[in-house]
């Protein structure tokens, strides 16, 4: 998620009332928040670059996100 109220880039811009998911689309960013849910539909801790984390990361930048994405497809 790279949206208003994220934790990335655009965390504090503004958005409109009735905005959705959907429309965050017309954002972009250079970091994003990140998080992994497992196949029992509850979050995985510890992924790579979160080994304290609870749920999610935060500011995330593209190559780190291949990181994470590399790690879970590898689970």
């Amino acid at each position: 998620m790279f949206g208003a109220g994220n934790y990335c880039e655009n965390r504090f811009d503004e958005i409109e009332v009735g905005d959705t998911v959907k429309v965050w689309s017309k954002y972009d960013s250079v970091s994003a928040e990140v998080a992994v849910i497992g196949p029992d539909d509850n979050f995985v801790t510890g992924f790579p670059g979160c080994p304290d984390c609870d749920q999610v990361r935060g500011w995330v930048t593209p190559d780190e996100m291949l990181e994470v994405m590399n790690w879970a497809a590898s689970q």
